[in-house]
């Protein structure tokens, strides 16, 4: 019986030398047919890594962005009884901290997914040159949540009560 599992043992190598190829990352996008004037659905290889430099940096701002506007909140404002929070989405006035990171948290996952979906498609149209209107839009929803952020943490430190 030993020798038998000894058997199944040296011969499972051999049996899996091969190896299935590693998959090919590519995004689908529509374009048109000049000849047919007709909207055509084609899957183009995506040439390198959707998260460089530039993705990761607009990313960490904008996460950023969102803990400091939670944090703020949390320590400057609803730790004075007199101040309210005016963000109608956190379903009240004084939101637990949990309920900020659950929303605000949930929208910027939303935002940076979509960051990456687009920035791969604008990566993989400009790498088989196709015309993306010589701009890249994957980093405005970033810029519009930091921004937002950004905005609502200055308000939350002029505006509160002393």
């Amino acid at each position: 019986m030993k020798y038998l599992l000894l058997g199944l043992l040296w011969v499972t190598p051999i049996a899996a030398q091969s190896l299935p190829d590693k998959p090919i990352p590519t995004v689908k996008t529509d374009l048109i047919d000049e000849s047919t004037n007709r909207h055509v659905v084609m899957s183009l290889r995506v040439p390198h890594s959707t998260t460089d430099r530039a993705w990761w940096i607009w990313t960490v701002t904008s996460i950023g962005a969102t803990i400091a506007d939670v944090e703020i909140t949390q320590h400057l404002c609803l730790s004075n009884p007199q101040c309210r929070e005016g963000n109608p989405i956190y379903g009240g006035s004084r939101p637990k901290r949990i309920t900020q990171y659950a929303i605000a948290g949930g929208i910027t996952s939303a935002a940076t997914w979509y960051s990456w979906h687009r920035k791969r498609k604008d990566d993989a149209e400009r790498a088989w040159g196709l015309d993306v209107k010589g701009v890249d839009h994957w980093w405005v929803i970033q810029l519009v949540n930091t921004l937002n952020h950004g905005v609502s943490s200055t308000i939350t430190i002029i505006g509160r009560p002393q």
